[in-house]
């Protein structure tokens, strides 16, 4: 229910959903997840990197403990019919992981955590995910801000290849590309 009140745009909703599971078992990586998401949506970038650390850490236990005991953690409040984080096979880490680590990527990044933004994003592309586009648009914001202008483009140029629509990509590549002198490609990329 929570994590259908954060698709629908009902954050505080999907807060108190989360805080309900929360009551029932702190380690609900589920609940800390969709939490955390809420926050970063909502503007609180401290909580939401508190959250997702949490979601992430659970979420490993879990893995780490085949999942049996921690399947029941979450309570109703956060679940949906699908199957939760908690009671995943390690073939849907990757599911699991990746979203949470490009969403505390995304906070970092708001909170001027740039390096931390720019290890998180490593870690999901190094699981090969199918997020892999965003993931490298927020590492390359995040090295663009770092003064990594260069490292910003390459991660622009490889995100525009799986995603060659993406507007936030061709402002972050233009900054970096601008930044680097290189006018040409800046003003192709603001014409984009």
């Amino acid at each position: 229910r929570a994590e259908a009140h954060r698709k629908l745009g009902s954050l505080r909703e999907a807060i108190c959903d989360c805080d309900e599971a929360l009551r029932e078992s702190s380690n609900c990586a589920e609940a800390l997840g969709i939490r955390g998401q809420a926050c970063l949506e909502l503007g609180d970038f401290a909580v939401a990197v508190t959250d997702l650390s949490k979601a992430i850490e659970a979420a490993q236990a879990t893995a780490i403990e085949g999942g049996a005991a921690a399947a029941e953690a979450c309570g109703s409040a956060a679940s949906d019919p699908a199957p939760s984080l908690v009671e995943a096979p390690p073939a849907r880490l990757k599911e699991i992981f990746v979203p949470l680590l490009v969403a505390r990527a995304e906070a970092q990044l708001n909170l001027r955590s740039f390096d931390e933004a720019i290890k998180d994003c490593t870690d999901a592309l190094n699981l090969r995910c199918d997020e892999m586009a965003l993931a490298r648009a927020v590492r390359g914001e995040a090295n663009l801000l770092s003064g990594h202008l260069d490292e910003a483009v390459s991660d622009c140029n490889v995100a525009l290849s799986m995603e060659p629509l993406d507007a936030y990509t061709f402002a972050v590549r233009a900054q970096a590309n601008l930044l680097l002198g290189h006018l040409e490609e800046a003003a192709f990329d603001c014409d984009e």
